[in-house]
């Protein structure tokens, strides 16, 4: 089953997230300092992104995933990572976001889905986005103003991880961030299970001044 819109408010009503506590893994070597993988499976949901796997590594990231988030191109290996058996991420989580700039068509989504999930499509509109999450809700103008420019003028998109924070908070989420690291330096970022190479689409260190500024006003905790 999938479902496709490019309207965050539809969404969020097809979501049926539980808002009322919602842990968010970022999949960066911090998290695995500590052993939260039985506090993190308490939550009510428990959100993970693109291929960050849980097996191996249950004590410090838990088991449970109510609901994964992933890129287009993530989304486009599925196929191929069945075929190849590879264990980027459990193919038995029961709902899946695709956040993604190209329209799938509904044969290339009927090849590439499992049948025993439920997808969830949104085709992004980056400029709506920035809208949404800043200068709709008045909150940081500068920083909206930031993302707007990179956008026009550099091509920097909203990462998935940035723009789920962003959106789950907007929907009204109590939101508890696992391995966020608001001093990292997102030229050298890592990810917990293998080498990861950064992309050139975000500006990272935008978004994590960003998101300093949103811990500041108590928009989301972290552990």
């Amino acid at each position: 089953m999938f479902f496709t819109t490019n309207n965050i408010s539809i969404l969020e009503n097809k979501l049926l997230i539980n808002k009322t506590k919602v842990a968010i893994i970022i999949p960066g070597k911090k998290i695995l300092l500590k052993k939260m993988g039985k506090i993190i499976d308490d939550y009510n949901e428990v959100i993970r992104f693109n291929s960050a796997p849980t097996k191996g590594f249950e004590s410090y990231v838990g088991s449970k995933t109510t609901l994964r988030i992933i890129n287009n191109v993530i989304f486009s290996q599925s196929d191929e990572n069945r075929e190849h058996n590879k264990n980027d991420f459990t193919y038995s989580d029961k709902k899946i976001l695709v956040i993604t700039p190209k329209i799938f068509t509904e044969s290339e989504k009927l090849n590439l889905i499992n049948k025993e999930t439920e997808y969830f499509f949104y085709n992004r509109v980056h400029h709506q986005e920035i809208f949404n999450f800043f200068l709709k809700q008045r909150l940081f103008p500068i920083s909206a103003i930031n993302h707007f420019y990179n956008l026009f003028f550099y091509k920097k998109f909203l990462s998935i991880g940035f723009f789920s924070i962003n959106f789950l908070i907007n929907i009204g989420c109590k939101l508890t961030i696992f391995g966020l690291d608001l001093d990292e330096n997102m030229e050298e970022r890592s990810n917990y299970s293998k080498a990861w190479k950064i992309g050139k689409s975000h500006n990272l260190q935008l978004e994590r001044s960003t998101l300093k500024k949103m811990y500041k006003k108590k928009l989301f905790e972290i552990i």
